[in-house]
């Protein structure tokens, strides 16, 4: 069994989104039963891993197709770190240091 790249996922689905335009049982058949109608069409066998999931054009739909999960990395802020960050707030540290440099009174 060769690998699927995606050179040859191009070159399959050309081949079968030809063949589909024309021949309404084939479309129906590849509707039904994806993996089966691609290996009985053009001879290439579709491996198990891959999902196929093919849509009638002529029905409103919309696909959309999720990146995987990535962990955050060490490296990275949390949540807790990016909103003191971006709400500029200070350590009693430098409060007491900008404290001693400004004076501060309310009317």
């Amino acid at each position: 069994m060769s690998e699927w790249t995606k050179e040859k996922i191009d070159r399959v689905m050309k081949s079968v989104r030809e063949r589909a335009a024309e021949d309404r049982s084939f479309r129906k058949e590849l509707l039904a039963h994806p993996h089966q109608a691609i290996k009985d069409a053009t001879g290439e066998v579709v491996p198990d891993s891959i999902r196929l999931q093919l849509v009638d054009q002529s029905a409103a739909h919309i696909t959309v197709v999720l990146p995987p999960i990535t962990q955050a990395s060490d490296d990275e802020l949390s949540e807790q770190q990016l909103e003191t960050v971006a709400g500029g707030k200070m350590s009693q540290q430098t409060a007491e240091y900008m404290n001693s440099w400004f004076s501060w009174s309310v009317n």
